[in-house]
C-alpha cells in the first residue's frame, strides 16, 4: 500500500482511531511523503521513524499516535517529508538514510536529463526546481 491509500484508510476510520488512541505502525511502499503530510495535518504525532533493508529494498516505517502534531518542525522541507526526519533514526539506520538520499539524487539526475531533452515550455524553471532538491540532498548526505 502506498502513502495515499494508507492516508485514505486512516481518514475513513478517523473516529475509531481517535477514540481508541491507538499507536499506529505504518509502512508505505510508495509516497511516504503523502502519509507524513496527512499525519501532520490531521493531529497525529509521529513518534518514531525506522528504516529496514531487505535484500535491495529499503522500507520506511512510521510510528504515530493521535495527539498534537508538535513535531511539525522536524518535517519542514521536502527531505523530511519524503525520507523522514533524520533525527528520528538511530545511528545504525543512518547508512540506509544516506542510501535513500543517493537513490533519490540519481532519480532526479535522470529526470533533469529527460526534461533537458524535451520541448517543455518552462523547462528551465523545472530543472532549477529539481537541482534545488539535489542541492538539499547533497547538503544533508554527510551531516
Amino acid at each position: 500500500m502506498g502513502g495515499h491509500l494508507i492516508a485514505t484508510i486512516l481518514e475513513e476510520n478517523k473516529k475509531t482511531l481517535k477514540k481508541k488512541k491507538m499507536r499506529l505502525i505504518l509502512q508505505p511502499m510508495q509516497n511516504p511523503e503523502a502519509l507524513r503530510k496527512y499525519l501532520l495535518e490531521n493531529n497525529y504525532r509521529i513518534i518514531g521513524e525506522h528504516l529496514v533493508q531487505e535484500e535491495r529494498f529499503i522500507y520506511q516505517i512510521l510510528e504515530a499516535v493521535v495527539g498534537s502534531a508538535e513535531n511539525k518542525a522536524d518535517y519542514s522541507n521536502f527531505l523530511d517529508l519524503e525520507f523522514g526526519s533524520k533525527i528520528m533514526y538511530t545511528s545504525a539506520e543512518l547508512p540506509l538514510y544516506r542510501e535513500l538520499l543517493l537513490y533519490k539524487e540519481s532519480k532526479l539526475e535522470v529526470i533533469i536529463e529527460r526534461v533537458q531533452a524535451s520541448q517543455a515550455e518552462n523547462k528551465a524553471k523545472i530543472i532549477e526546481n529539481w537541482r534545488e532538491q539535489i542541492r538539499i540532498i547533497e547538503a544533508n548526505l554527510w551531516n
